[in-house]
């Protein structure tokens, strides 16, 4: 049976099965039922339909590791409870003859100290020492087991953090390296180099199957006493940051440019703003504090920050002076596993427009044009042909002239608060100014 006994060298014909799946979750069993019920069939939430029965009444607890899982962020309302003869039966299958890359996961929750060994993740029949893989707790150990059709067989352990404490568990194999590896809270616990490689068949009279929380029959006893929660098996050796409890990551990225229109859209013709700084800002300040993520573009404006653990960011820009910023609200950026999420930011040097207010009066024959002092120029905004609250605005000098300097680019309606009794004679279009231009030379005549 399982790993702690004595293995006796049995030599039968390693059968290989033909592989039922094509991706690399096989099963995953997430024990979602109401707390305080016994569980009865297990559901295998991979679709793959290898649903269990749970055997001996364990119980659905409210007591779990996290309230989501961290790589999926699916919600965790539930584990399985643990305590004398029970389990969770799983028929065997074809997809379960594992004989290369395996990574076996789990939440656990040691409640007291088995008297041999208290099987996690099982797969075996009644023979005895001949179990393709298993995954238990041998004392204060964590132990992952593989055995071959000889009898030959490999362990890798590690001791366990404590008892009455959630922790994640995951055991792989990689059958290319031959490398077995344990990782508790996603980090390598324990690692051996083997040439066993687990074997496929099962014998179908000896009562086959997959056990969770015992071995797969009644006929031995070998019972976790705690909480299982979140289990799954692959036929891939995962990479660590693909474990379920391993947080989810993202991409931040994007580009920096001079937006010479203005329209927060980078056309070709807009050149890059290689080197200046981006960061993620985790106090939403504005400002680049220590601790705080940071990337500088590249020569093409391209940022990109990787590996970001899932949550919502905050991503600015650090001007360079004299410069502003198109759009000068900070971006929100909400990373989900695998999520990439881009964010741009446009700048433009700053415009101006300026120009002459004057005054046609007629002397005699003649006409003079004549500078209108102390006259209020603004921008129309909203152009309604009114000055209205929060719009900018001007006085002319004494020669009449006026500026809008520190302007973003865009297209702009400049005009003049006449005092009653003067017509306008001329008055410009609207005027489009790109990032650092200068517009000059704007002019406007009244009559009175």
């Amino acid at each position: 049976m399982s790993a702690w006994r004595n293995r006796w060298a049995l030599s039968i014909e390693e059968l290989e099965s033909r592989r039922l799946l094509s991706g690399t979750t096989v099963a995953y069993w997430r024990f979602e039922g109401a707390p305080g019920t016994a569980a009865t069939t297990i559901v295998d939430s991979s679709g793959n339909g290898f649903d269990g029965t749970a055997i001996g009444g364990p119980l659905y607890s409210p007591v779990v590791p996290a309230s989501t899982v961290p790589q999926t962020g699916l919600a965790d309302d539930s584990s399985l409870s643990f305590s004398g003869s029970q389990r969770v039966f799983v028929p065997d299958n074809p997809a379960f003859a594992i004989t290369g890359n395996l990574t076996i996961e789990a939440y656990i929750d040691v409640q007291g100290t088995p008297d041999s060994a208290g099987q996690i993740v099982f797969r075996g029949d009644d023979r005895i020492a001949l179990d393709p893989y298993t995954l238990d707790v041998i004392g204060d150990d964590l132990q992952f087991h593989i055995s071959d059709a000889s009898g030959n067989v490999a362990d890798v352990d590690a001791p366990i953090p404590g008892q009455n404490v959630w922790f994640s568990v995951a055991a792989k194999l990689n059958a290319t390296t031959g490398a077995m590896k344990l990782y508790i809270d996603n980090v390598l616990a324990a690692s051996t180099t083997t040439s066993v490689r687990p074997f496929a068949a099962l014998d179908p009279s000896e009562n086959p199957g997959l056990g969770i929380g015992d071995v797969q029959s009644d006929n031995y006893q070998e019972h976790f006493d705690g909480l299982i929660d979140e289990v799954r098996i692959s036929d891939a050796a995962l990479p660590r940051t693909a474990f379920l409890s391993y947080p989810a990551t993202g991409t931040i990225k994007g580009t920096i440019f001079n937006d010479v229109n203005g329209d927060n859209i980078q056309e070709a013709s807009e050149p890059p703003l290689a080197g200046w700084t981006v960061f993620l800002d985790s106090n939403d300040n504005g400002v680049l504090d220590p601790g705080e993520m940071s990337v500088n573009a590249n020569v093409e404006g391209d940022y990109v920050f990787n590996d970001v653990p899932a949550g919502t960011y905050h991503v600015d820009e650090i001007l360079q002076p004299g410069w502003l910023a198109i759009s000068k609200a900070t971006r929100t950026a909400t990373i989900t596993g695998g999520a990439t999420v881009t964010r741009n930011f446009a700048s433009a040097l700053p415009a101006t427009i300026s120009g002459t207010v004057l005054g046609e009066f007629t002397r005699g024959r003649y006409q003079e044009l004549t500078p209108l002092a102390g006259w209020t120029v603004y921008v129309d905004s909203n152009d309604n042909g009114e000055l209205d609250a929060g719009e900018l605005s001007t006085t002319t000098d004494p020669l009449g002239r006026f500026s809008f300097a520190g302007l973003l680019p865009g297209t702009y309606v400049i005009r003049v608060v006449a005092p009653s009794g003067y017509d306008a004679v001329s008055a410009p279009a609207a005027i489009t100014v790109g990032s650092g231009g200068d517009v000059s030379g704007v002019g406007f005549v009244f009559r009175d």
